[in-house]
């Protein structure tokens, strides 16, 4: 934490620490989402949600830059790990704004479908909705980006060094991938 009083979710709220394979196993509600980039990093989450507890869990996270951001590589890379969780057919929740990228997923046999990015799935809601959780927990051994970001993650202050309730457009990439993939929670208010 970066203790400035602009941090977007508290100590309190963040729990960074590995995720046991027992409670992995306990986990039913999981879903996957993709943050497109390539100059910013293109990240994978697979999340999982205990609606009970209401617990998040960042479970399993991929990121590529660059080059290794294309299309065909990240689809390879989405393919295996949606293999590796033991869902291949499971719908895969894109960066809407990334058309090209959803549409040569779906080529490949992946079911991207655009996230929803507007009312109560816009970033201030997914963040809101990430903030009024009981927890959020984060392997940070199979989320290195998101052990990152999730906690350096600050509002914008502005010329006068006051804080407002601006998100930043930077360093959020696991932040969207995540709420992206908890869009359908989100939306049904659980």
């Amino acid at each position: 934490m970066t203790d400035t009083g602009s941090e977007v979710f508290s100590d309190e709220l963040l729990e960074i620490r590995p995720i046991t394979d027992e409670e992995r196993a306990s986990i039913s509600l999981r879903s996957f989402g993709v943050d497109a980039g390539s100059v910013h990093p293109w990240v994978f989450v697979e999340v999982g949600y205990d609606e009970n507890e209401r617990v998040l869990y960042l479970l399993d996270e991929e990121s590529r830059q660059g080059v290794e951001a294309v299309d065909p590589k990240t689809a390879e890379l989405v393919a295996s790990k949606l293999e590796e969780a033991g869902d291949p057919a499971a719908d895969v929740w894109c960066d809407s704004a990334a058309r090209g990228m959803i549409l040569y997923y779906q080529e490949q046999g992946i079911s991207a479908q655009k996230a929803f990015k507007q009312g109560l799935n816009s970033p201030k809601n997914r963040v809101r909705w990430m903030q009024n959780l009981t927890r959020v927990v984060i392997d940070p051994d199979r989320c290195p980006l998101a052990a990152k970001e999730f906690p350096e993650f600050e509002y914008v202050s502005n010329g006068h060094g006051d804080i407002t309730e601006t998100l930043p457009k930077v360093n959020d990439d696991p932040i969207d991938a995540a709420g992206y993939a908890a869009g359908l929670w989100i939306r049904s208010n659980l």
